[in-house]
């Protein structure tokens, strides 16, 4: 392969890579509606602390739990944790998500999540 069939690939490469990342943000936000702490008195602020989020989904899937641990506690009321589908949460859900936790009025609350799944968890 000549260093200009190179150079022409990886810019092609280049172009693609936002695309693919949009696409993948507008699926989850297509898919993902939210999600509730449900682990009783919210998340402690200490790493490795267990955390269970209830997610709701846009379209016709059921909610599911979804468990993790925190990772980082930036002050009393975000969290950033990682998360991974239990049994009974879409196939799509595979794998672990890094999430941040926010308190609110209504108790704790997923704030953002990412955009896809950072390792298979199988």
């Amino acid at each position: 392969m000549s260093a200009r069939v190179a150079v022409s690939f990886a810019v092609v490469l280049l172009f693609a890579c936002p695309k693919r990342v949009a696409e993948s943000r507008d699926q989850l936000v297509k898919r993902f509606a939210g999600g509730t702490v449900v682990t009783g008195g919210g998340p402690k602020k200490y790493t490795g602390s267990e955390v269970a989020v209830e997610v709701r989904f846009k379209d016709d899937s059921p909610s599911c739990i979804m468990m993790g641990a925190v990772q980082h506690a930036r002050d009393d009321t975000h969290r950033w944790v990682w998360l991974e589908p239990t049994q009974g949460c879409p196939e799509w859900l595979a794998g672990r998500w890094w999430a941040e936790l926010a308190s609110g009025g209504a108790g704790w609350f997923v704030q953002d999540i990412s955009t896809q799944a950072v390792e298979d968890a199988r």
